[in-house]
């Protein structure tokens, strides 16, 4: 087994595809029927200098991968891969990377049982639960929005670094009192951003409102887009209950899990 550290500014573009395929082949799982994102939608990443990066190869070939960014370890194998040493090996790699830079302790995340397994294996321990669920936009019911009198709802696209988001607001006396945003990925799918209301205006099914007029407004001016995601805190029964009503279906629970990285002196 190889545990080659990348740079992610100068690696040359074939390096940085066997990480793009190790990790498309490791969260397949996790995809739940949705188009993959292609490698050159993720190129800006692998070389973003903020983020130190590992493959693994086994048998000369891509194996599994393994990120470092704030604290935040990621590590994926391959599904042939795996129970193999792979994980072991790519976590250790991060650990020491970790520690080399000061740090006390390492975030990350799991979605599966095995994902839970090897959590538990490290040391780690579970932190906070979030729940990841999916609107196929054709089969939504997105009637247009009938703002309450006093309210209007404004709907604009802006482009920042690539990325194509569309955002609706509900305006009352000039200011704005409820908003939600979706950025539009690639291949078909779409994933939302916060949506707040302001306290004062709670209470009057404003959130629903914006996110079913964002929705249909996106599925008017974006036909490609086929899904859209969001990921929610499992206690924030609030905003999923608003998501069930819209068609949003959950698919899996993500948890953050948080290690120690040795004793403090």
């Amino acid at each position: 087994m190889e545990i080659l550290e990348v740079d992610g500014p100068s690696a040359p573009d074939e390096l940085l595809r066997e990480l793009y395929e190790a990790e498309l082949d490791a969260v397949a799982e996790l995809q739940h029927g949705a188009a993959p994102p292609a490698f050159e939608a993720r190129l800006h990443l692998y070389r973003d200098p903020g983020r130190r990066r590992w493959l693994a190869r086994l048998d000369g070939l891509p194996a599994g991968a393994a990120e470092l960014r704030d604290g935040v370890a990621d590590v994926r194998v391959r599904r042939s891969r795996r129970r193999r040493g792979v994980g072991t090996a790519l976590f250790a790699a991060v650990c020491a990377a970790a520690a080399g830079n000061g740090l006390r302790e390492l975030r990350g995340h799991h979605a599966t049982q095995g994902g839970a397994a090897f959590a538990a294996s490290v040391g780690a321990t579970d932190e906070r639960r979030d729940v990841e669920s999916l609107l196929v936009l054709a089969e939504a019911e997105l009637p247009e929005a009938a703002a309450p009198e006093g309210v209007e709802l404004r709907t604009s696209r802006s482009v920042t670094a690539g990325h194509e988001t569309l955002t609706t607001v509900a305006v009352a006396g000039g200011e704005v009192v409820a908003s939600t945003s979706v950025r539009i990925g690639g291949r078909g799918y779409a994933g939302t951003d916060d949506t707040a209301t302001v306290p004062a205006w709670r209470g009057r099914g404003l959130a629903q409102l914006v996110k079913c007029e964002n929705l249909r407004r996106l599925r008017e001016e974006r036909p490609d887009v086929e899904v859209v995601g969001t990921v929610n805190a499992e206690q924030n029964t609030a905003i999923r209950t608003v998501n069930a009503k819209i068609g949003f279906v959950p698919v899996l629970i993500l948890t953050t899990t948080v290690m120690a990285l040795g004793s403090e002196e």
